[in-house]
């Protein structure tokens, strides 16, 4: 039975690439928050829409997006809420590796970047 793990992420704008490892086979998934589509970037790996992890906040393109070099903070998700999750499911007893990156692309017109918090299953990463 898979364990249902709960990335409880506040983000007001990134990329976030998660990495799974599951016993011997490695799954490595990478979602690019914001995004509705899949492709393959320069260095062939394959993006994923954030739309089957999450089902909150609102897609947004970041201020000059065709000037962004990568395609993955060209997009965004904003969150209105106090949480909000992403969902995975992840085999019981198996690790994950998690690697987020973030681009704040001045999508509000504020010119400054936002302070928000991760938990990961509970675990409170903060990042400011």
């Amino acid at each position: 039975m898979m364990a249902h793990l709960s990335i409880r992420v506040l983000v007001i704008a990134g990329a976030l690439l998660l990495g799974l490892s599951v016993s011997a086979v490695a799954v490595f998934v990478s979602i690019d928050c914001g995004s509705s589509e899949s492709y393959v970037d320069d260095n062939n790996i394959r993006w994923v829409g954030d739309d089957a992890y999450i089902k909150t906040g609102e897609n947004r393109t970041v201020e000059n997006a065709d000037s962004v070099r990568l395609r993955e903070y060209r997009t965004l998700r904003v969150f209105s809420d106090k949480r909000n999750c992403y969902s995975i499911d992840v085999p019981k007893g198996e690790r994950v590796i998690v690697r987020a990156k973030f681009h704040y692309g001045n999508y509000d017109g504020n010119s400054s970047s936002p302070v928000f918090d991760l938990q990961f299953d509970g675990n409170k990463w903060t990042i400011s």
